[in-house]
């Protein structure tokens, strides 16, 4: 009987886990009869991008298998699947072209996704019995819930009297901690914390504390601390009294200290220290030397009464200070839960659940289901499951998905065959433990310190480096097996001191580490930094590389936007992109568009500077303008400025304006100021953003600026990879990327630096009223209670493990060339620097007197350069006029009253349709010329026209299997993960057509693809369009 196959791959950087993933689910494939295998296997990625690149890895296998395409990269691939199914070549060939022919048409059930995805598939089946709107939203972009609930908190105070109350407390809070009595910035943060996994355990338990609860509380805390300190006050007294009776002066005894001790608790005072070397009173003399042998005697006499009560007044002492900082933690507790309650009901109010709702949700009411019922109402069953980037996978999401592996690797499936488990992952490549990822379960699992399964997992170490070049490899196993001596904790000693690799790459490579010198000044710091940042690319440069092989990578955002400017004011700038290049905010057309729309919905003396500004620097003109045109619209009315703009031909009509809809206002902008002759990416992109926020949120202007104001820092044009400038961005977001020279800037950080760190504490609920508390970790709490070490112990190694493994993510993305340029830092606690310093002494290479340290060597690059264009352009952009396009929409001189001819015209229509992918495509048709009219009526209406465009990739009368049905869009617009359905109508509208879209939607979200809009088109005599 064949046992069930639970595998752990622990696949460090550059091992090829993706490669492994792909070979064992083809593996699956083939060693099965079953040409529908593959609807059950469930392969969970991270991310939307990396599971499309999975699956395009699979089904480019079964292509080249079946010998459809003759491409060299699989036959390694095709090599191992053979060693491994012992299958011969020609039914290898066989199974493809089966499997192929299956799969394609049931693309819906090729079950390759994120988890959230997964999930969401889940909660749409389980709606109803969750009561929740079967028509609900996922909303991806929480920011403007967390403003609108901190704005209807405050908005309460005066309403709601205790909420009122603790407002107060809480900005008296603030002030207390020397903080702004801003209250927002902490509110928002706070609703962040909510919304993050990671705090799921503590809140749930919280839920039940309203602020009528917390006060009860917090009042009797309060009064548990005026007790202890009357309690204090009488043990002072106690020591008092002793020594009296004993005829003992306080003078007697050494130092004065514990009769100065007993003094502060007799006036009130609470000692919250005890790290003197006298606070360990048993092994402490009490008298000083001079003290006469009588009363040394004395003293000796009642010292077990004066150790009593130190010891008793110390625990009292702590037990005080302890509940002293719970108490202050009520505070920030109440607040929490209030916004937690005004999100929650936002969400109702708008019928939206966010990302991290799934997990939650399905942990609350649906795991506990029987894994067959689950199944059943998912409407397939999975017996292989393959999990990727495990050790980014939260204690939820592992936990939901017990029940569903366990209920696979139980149950026999056919010829005593079970299911299947494949871990793959890293924990060096955690990253993500902030937002969820828990890398302790794959630890304990790989070390088998836990196992949720009743059978022992196989362990396979993926021990090949196909990355990088040999003395980056060898130069990253010998750092970091070092590096493993500082980090505290057994098991992470253990995963860094078996890190090892083998080059598998047939080049040298090169490593430069460099100690920047302590400048007097940041100026100067930042001046030398780019000066060798300059120095490395230029020498990179001779090499014979181009600006995008290099990539600057940084620990923080705000690192990569200093070394961004700074090259951007060079006299010969370096050309960069970096997520502040790629912000379509920074772009000056939508800076002037921007300051335009909002000197017309705020006329003000700053809104018309503003514009004028802008303005200037759009048309260039002579200095000697500037003054004019700045005088000339400082000043005056409205009215008098858009008069005086039309000395520069800016011809704008308010009232047309004030009739068009938010987007048609935005185009009509845009074409006053004649940017459409002269537009770009970003231009497009916050039309894009105008048009989503005009379907999703208002209608308004007004609304929509004060929405751009808190957006955009965050919105950014999508790019490709040709363009020749050195990337900067943070080693968080080059995580599974790799790139020919890396160069790790502001290289140095403290190992466990816990200064901003905050975190959950678990309490005992009935000696303090409450589960948790959320409190800054720091070495002073240790020695408050055992939870309390306990979190302190917990953070350091947490820190730790995060610091030193965003360092190897960093090291690891080199293929040829890694530089590290540490920089000096404060502090007493260890850094960066110390382990690089430590290291090169253990190699005693180090020197006090060398700041530069080289392995390896450099080798040329021997590919030509290749011409890559340096900027973002976008081919054609189309604005038209909404007035005159209005009319220009009626197709009644098209369609035929007639109902047989209007049968035959629908069908016409429809056949012209299915062979066009982009406007650019009506040129190439052999048609009359009414139809191209409305075609292109059609293809430039203004909320359809961008989807007739690139980079939307088009699916024309594409079949999809879903649910045991066939369906036929008109229309599927993809763009990376989103996706967009467009179906045409020529007859009336019936009820029918909104129920067939839905079905479109829900087959097309089972691909793996975000549905923005499902679309409905009627050409008929009123041309007009429906949206689900």
């Amino acid at each position: 009987m064949k046992t069930s196959d639970f595998f752990i791959y622990d696949a460090s950087a550059g091992s090829g886990k993706t490669y492994r993933i792909t070979c064992e689910y083809l593996c699956k494939l083939f060693k099965q009869d079953e040409v529908f295998t593959f609807q059950n296997i469930l392969a969970i990625t991270f991310t939307n991008k990396v599971a499309a690149e999975m699956k395009e890895r699979i089904i480019g296998a079964l292509i080249y298998f079946s010998k459809l395409d003759s491409k060299e990269p699989h036959q390694s691939l095709l090599h191992d699947v053979i060693s491994e199914t012992h299958l011969s070549k020609s039914d290898i060939q066989k199974k493809s072209l089966r499997i192929l022919k299956y799969l394609i048409p049931n693309y819906a059930n090729f079950e390759v996704s994120t988890i959230d995805s997964f999930n969401h598939r889940i909660i749409r089946t389980f709606a109803q019995d969750l009561n929740l709107n079967q028509n609900f939203d996922v909303d991806l972009d929480v920011q403007p819930y967390i403003e609108q609930a901190v704005k209807n908190l405050i908005e309460d105070v005066g309403k709601d009297e205790q909420l009122t109350e603790w407002l107060v407390e809480f900005v008296h809070y603030k002030i207390n901690q020397n903080k702004s009595g801003d209250i927002s910035f902490d509110l928002k943060k706070y609703a962040e914390l909510v919304l993050n996994e990671n705090n799921y355990t503590a809140l749930n338990q919280l839920q039940k504390y309203d602020l009528k609860d917390l006060k009860a509380q917090k009042n009797k805390l309060v009064s548990q601390l005026q007790d202890s300190e009357q309690h204090l006050k009488d043990i002072a007294k106690c020591f008092f009294q002793l020594i009296e009776n004993h005829n003992v002066n306080a003078s007697d005894f050494k130092g004065n200290y514990i009769s100065n001790y007993f003094k502060k608790l007799s006036n009130g005072e609470v000692i919250s220290q005890f790290k003197s070397k006298w606070h360990n009173i048993k092994e402490t003399e009490l008298y000083n030397k001079n003290t006469s042998a009588s009363t040394k005697e004395k003293i000796d006499s009642f010292r077990p009464e004066i150790e009593d009560l130190f010891l008793r007044s110390k625990d009292l002492c702590i037990k005080h200070t302890l509940t002293e900082r719970i108490l202050k933690s009520f505070v920030p507790l109440s607040m929490i839960s209030q916004v937690n309650l005004h999100i929650e009901q936002i969400k109702a109010e708008n019928g939206i659940l966010f990302v991290n709702d799934f997990n939650r949700i399905i942990s609350k009411h649906i795991k506990k289901q029987p894994a067959p019922f689950i199944y059943e109402r998912l409407g397939e069953k999975f017996k292989d499951f393959f999990i990727d980037e495990f050790q980014d996978t939260s204690t939820l999401q592992w936990q939901n998905l017990i029940p569903l592996i366990d209920n696979a690797l139980a149950s026999s499936h056919n010829k005593d065959q079970f299911g299947s488990l494949y871990l793959v992952g890293d924990v060096k490549q955690s990253i993500y433990e902030w937002r969820g990822g828990d890398p302790k379960q794959f630890l304990n699992l790989s070390l088998s310190q836990s196992n949720p399964f009743h059978i022992k997992p196989q362990k396979k170490v993926l021990k090949d480096n196909w990355r990088s070049a040999k003395t980056i490899v060898e130069f990253n196993n010998d750092f970091f097996y070092h590096a493993a001596d500082f980090l505290t904790d057994s098991n992470h000693k253990h995963l860094y001191k078996n890190a090892k690799q083998t080059a598998q790459k047939n080049i040298d490579g090169y490593v430069d580490i460099q100690f920047l010198p302590k400048q007097d000044n940041k100026d100067l710091e930042n001046e030398n930094r780019i000066n060798i940042l300059q120095q490395i690319i230029t020498s990179v440069k001779n090499q014979g590389y181009n600006l995008s092989d290099i990539c600057i990578l940084v620990r923080k955002k705000k690192f990569g936007t200093q070394i961004a400017e700074a090259f951007n004011a060079l006299e010969n700038p370096i050309n960069v992109i970096s997520q502040e290049s790629l912000l379509i905010a920074s772009d000056a057309k939508v800076q002037l568009l921007t300051q335009f729309l909002n000197f017309l919905e705020n006329p003000d003396q700053n809104t018309s500077i503003d514009f004028a500004m802008c303005w200037i620097k759009h048309i260039n003109v002579n200095p000697e303008l500037h003054h004019h045109i700045l005088s000339n619209t400082k000043n005056l009315k409205k009215t008098d400025i858009l008069k005086y703009l039309k000395t520069f031909e800016l011809d704008f009509n308010q009232n047309i304006y004030d009739s068009l809809s938010l987007y048609d206002k935005a185009e009509y902008v845009l074409r006053t100021l004649y940017l459409e002759k002269h537009t770009n990416a970003y231009l497009q992109f916050f039309l894009d953003e105008i048009f989503d926020f005009s379907k999703k949120q208002s209608k308004n202007m007004g609304d929509f600026l004060n929405y751009w104001d808190d957006q955009k820092t965050r919105k950014s044009i999508s790019t490709s990879e040709t363009s020749d400038a050195v990337k900067i961005m943070t080693i968080h977001k080059s995580k599974g990327l790799q790139f020919p020279i890396v160069i790790y800037a502001h290289a140095n950080f403290t190992l466990a630096d816990l200064t901003k760190t905050e975190d959950w504490i678990h309490l005992d609920e009935e000696a303090y009223g409450v589960p948790y508390v959320y409190e800054n970790i720091s070495e002073s709490i240790k020695d408050l209670s055992p939870s309390y070490n306990l979190a302190y112990q917990e953070n350091i190694r947490k820190e730790e493990l995060s610091n030193i493994n965003t360092a190897y993510v960093c090291m690891t993305r080199a293929i040829e060339q890694l530089y590290i340029l540490c920089e000096p830092i404060k502090g007493k606690n260890t850094s960066f620097k110390d382990i690089l310093c430590s290291f090169l002494k253990q190699q005693q290479l180090f020197k006090e007197d060398q700041n530069q340290y080289t392995f390896g060597k450099i080798i040329s690059k021997t590919e030509a350069l290749e011409e890559k264009p340096n900027n973002l352009k976008i081919h054609k952009f189309h604005s038209y006029k909404a007035q005159d396009f209005y009319q220009e929409l009626l197709a009644e001189n098209i369609l035929d009253k007639n109902k047989s001819k209007a049968i035959a015209f629908g069908q016409d229509i429809h056949d012209v349709l299915q062979n066009i992918n982009y406007a650019s495509d009506i040129n190439n048709l052999k048609i009359e010329n009414k139809t191209i009219n409305l075609i292109k009526q059609l293809t430039e209406h203004n909320q359809l026209k961008k989807y007739y465009k690139k980079p939307w990739s088009i699916y024309n009368e594409s079949e999809i299997a879903f649910n045991g049905l066939l369906f036929r869009p008109d229309r599927i617009c993809i763009n990376q993960n989103k996706a967009v359905i467009i179906d045409y109508k020529t007859g009336k509208e019936e009820t029918s057509h909104l129920q067939q879209l839905t079905n479109y939607k829900n087959a097309v979200e089972a691909l793996g693809f975000n549905v923005e809009e499902a679309i409905l088109v009627y050409l008929s005599k009123d041309f007009y369009i429906k949206t689900l």
